[in-house]
């Protein structure tokens, strides 16, 4: 809000303002007046669709996202009163809101309004009868014993109302039908009856239930937000240069976009506002600002008096005198309460095609087309929310609606290929067209559509999500079949360092690294740039490609680079940070162990201890290495023993044959000489396994190990 010199009242309730309550009473009768002073009334039409010319013009507006908007109102008066007149709806906003300042030294001392009591509290000081009245039928009902002169077939009679109820009785055709009938007590003491269609008028004689009638009619026609409600601001006696501001309910703006794609990177964005005057006043060379973002904003009835509910305590049941005690029954009181709101795809279309080139057109030239668009705006940083201050004056008749431009720049911007994968393995998946471009300009981007051209060629349209200042944004616009994606998937742990090492066991920090290999086959006869869309993970990072990946939201794009009818791939690994408690006798402590040498300063003896245990598990790993061999080779030589020992089963079962039987024979010693031969092979190696790796365990038990970092002398 603007700093301005004079004196500021904040005219609120909660600042203990007066609020005078002297406007028109329960039956329309105005009391203009303060004491027995004459007081000079200056009207401003506000909101209302009659009344006098303001003389207090709203000179600027704000329009926010979130459903209000800021007036400010400007003028000179001559007198003590400036009158206010606002919808309804609006008074509420306006008491929580409404500031005024005098620059000429004067003050504002009270507002005085109209007392607002609910519809539903009228009613209830109403007679029962007439609270809710629906017709003739309806109220001879309700007017039950009512005196009342009836206008009917044989001329007026003055009667009391019985009742009224539903007869059969014959038609004009002789079939019966179904009438309403209403029966009257005549002053003679007859009852009389009378059909209804035959009334042609009704006398109310009762003038309590006459005046409770027009009561319900007056609450009726109120009920709605068409009447206007007058606010009274007394000020002090002499001139006065006032600023008045509020804020009421008003639509929020709307942004639209366009984007136009050109040569050599550059993209053209359009940018404008749709805001819509439904005041009830035109807006004439107001200065307009639109804010982004959605301030918390909520409604509060400051307008209609409020009452508190209180226990009935009146007693319910009376005992009779000198009769025998009883347990008296209770009945829970329940308080009624009104509970309160709280406060504040992809796009269809057919396969994207090459586009024939049309005749030269002012779109294909960006500079013609930006300079066709004048913009005057400038942008402000308000805490979480970004300020469009148009420079221009502008004007807005009532009822109507406006677009305004508020940004033609040129920004970094191309049509690429867009992939949306769901996981990290696919095959021959089809991408989007899109356009991306860089925000580079200095304002905050809404939520909006935009329109897609190339050059002259409208492609599409699509919808941007907010984009902030130096960010990116992606808009699919159309399938594309000439560009497919594969992928496949693998994940790998590496060592780091060791964070520390006791009772034989490393605590290790581990880098767990997923690598996804994408292969890129472009049909088309030029080169394209696709990129990937990959969902940002907490704690993880990208490390290849080491430049490109941009990021927005919560997705990586991953960009590639592919030829003309060529397949391209890439590597992306991702990497994150973890600990691991590894014990030393697996594969991954060796690793761990080198890396902490290569990095540390370590005392001679720590340095023969651990070139001792690196010793230990290099022995060790030749001996599993040996014990694996060789337990695949007995094996092989197993398999061949239970063929060898089936072929000589069937051998068995005929005569003859007896040279087979003897080579096969032969054969299966042979294989059980080998296999026993390295069954004790095997036997040596365990032993020498299970010694080494007690040295091992019995050598590192000792250890004690931490992160100190080469060079500190530890």
């Amino acid at each position: 809000m603007r700093t301005r010199k004079g004196l500021m009242l904040w005219l609120s309730i909660g600042l203990g303002v007066l609020l005078a309550c002297n406007g028109p009473d329960e039956h329309g009768d105005e009391q203009g007046q303060n004491g027995d002073q004459p007081q000079e009334n200056v009207e401003v039409r506000g909101f209302s669709s009659a009344g006098p010319i303001s003389d207090l013009q709203p000179t600027r507006i704000v329009l926010y996202r979130n459903g209000i908007g800021y007036v400010e109102r400007q003028g000179s008066v001559d007198g003590n009163i400036l009158k206010l007149r606002v919808r309804r709806d609006q008074i509420n906003d306006i008491l929580k809101s409404l500031t005024v300042v005098d620059t000429s030294g004067g003050k504002a001392i009270s507002i005085a309004l109209p007392v607002q009591k609910t519809d539903a509290r009228l009613r209830q000081e109403l007679p029962e009868a007439i609270r809710d009245p629906k017709g003739l039928k309806a109220l001879i009902g309700v007017f039950r014993g009512a005196h009342v002169t009836v206008d009917g077939h044989d001329g007026p009679t003055d009667a009391r109302i019985v009742g009224i109820e539903e007869v059969s009785q014959p038609g004009p055709d002789g079939k019966m039908v179904e009438a309403w009938q209403i029966t009257l007590l005549t002053q003679e003491g007859s009852l009389v009856p009378m059909d209804l269609s035959e009334v042609r008028g009704l006398i109310l004689k009762d003038k309590t239930l006459f005046s409770g009638l027009e009561q319900s009619l007056n609450i009726s026609l109120d009920s709605g937000d068409w009447k206007p409600v007058e606010l009274a601001i007394q000020l002090t006696e002499g001139a006065h240069e006032l600023m008045v501001s509020y804020i009421i309910e008003m639509p929020m703006w709307k942004p639209t976009y366009r984007l136009v794609t050109g040569q050599n990177g550059k993209t053209l964005l359009q940018g404008w506002a749709v805001i819509d005057n439904v005041t009830g006043e035109d807006w004439n060379n107001v200065q307009l600002s639109l804010v982004t973002g959605e301030p918390l904003s909520f409604t509060y009835d400051l307008h209609s008096p409020q009452y508190r509910s209180r226990p009935d305590l009146t007693p319910r049941h009376l005992g009779a005198a000198h009769a025998p005690p009883k347990i008296a029954s209770t009945r829970r009181m329940r308080k009624k309460s009104k509970s309160m709101a709280p406060a504040p795809t992809a796009l269809p279309g057919a396969a994207f095609g090459e586009m024939e080139e049309d005749e030269e057109s002012p779109m294909d030239d960006l500079s013609v087309l930006k300079a066709s668009v004048h913009t005057m705006v400038t942008g402000t940083e308000i805490g979480g929310l970004f300020q469009y201050d148009i420079s221009e004056p502008i004007s807005v008749p009532d009822r109507s609606a406006a677009l305004v431009s508020i940004v033609t720049e040129e920004v970094p911007g191309n049509d690429v290929h867009l992939f949306h994968p769901i996981s990290e393995s696919f095959v021959d998946l089809k991408p989007y067209r899109a356009i991306h471009f860089q925000n580079t300009t200095q304002f905050t981007l809404e939520e909006g559509p935009v329109a897609l051209h190339r050059g002259s060629t409208f492609v599409g349209e699509g919808m941007l999500s907010r984009v902030p200042a130096d960010s990116n944004q992606f808009i699919p616009y159309a399938m594309d079949n000439t560009v497919t994606l594969s992928a496949s998937r693998q994940e790998k742990e590496e060592a780091v360092g060791i964070l520390k090492v006791l009772d034989g066991v490393i605590t290790s920090q581990l880098r767990r690294v997923r690598s996804v290999t994408y292969s890129v086959k472009n049909t088309r006869q030029e080169e394209t740039t696709v990129y990937v869309r990959r969902a940002r993970r907490a704690g993880w990072t990208v490390r290849k490609p080491a430049e490109g990946v941009l990021e927005s939201g919560g997705w990586w794009y991953v960009p590639i680079v592919s030829a003309a009818n060529q397949e391209t791939t890439l590597n992306v690994e991702e990497v994150t940070p973890i600990e691991k408690r590894v014990r030393i006798e697996s594969k991954l402590s060796t690793e761990l162990l080198n890396v902490y040498l290569g990095s540390h300063e370590v005392s001679t003896e720590l340095k023969a201890t651990l070139d001792k245990v690196l010793k230990i598990k290099k022995r060790l790993a030749l001996i599993q290495a040996d014990i694996d061999r060789l337990t695949a080779e007995k094996q092989r030589w197993s398999d061949s023993q239970r063929r060898v020992r089936a072929n000589l089963e069937r051998l068995n079962e005929s005569d003859g044959n007896a040279r087979m039987k003897r080579d096969q024979t032969k054969k299966l010693a042979d294989l059980d000489d080998k296999i026993s031969k390295l069954v004790a092979k095997l036997v040596k190696l365990d032993d020498d396994k299970a010694k080494s790796t007690s040295k091992l365990s019995i050598l590192f038990e000792d250890v004690e190990l931490t992160p100190t970092e080469k060079g500190s002398g530890k």
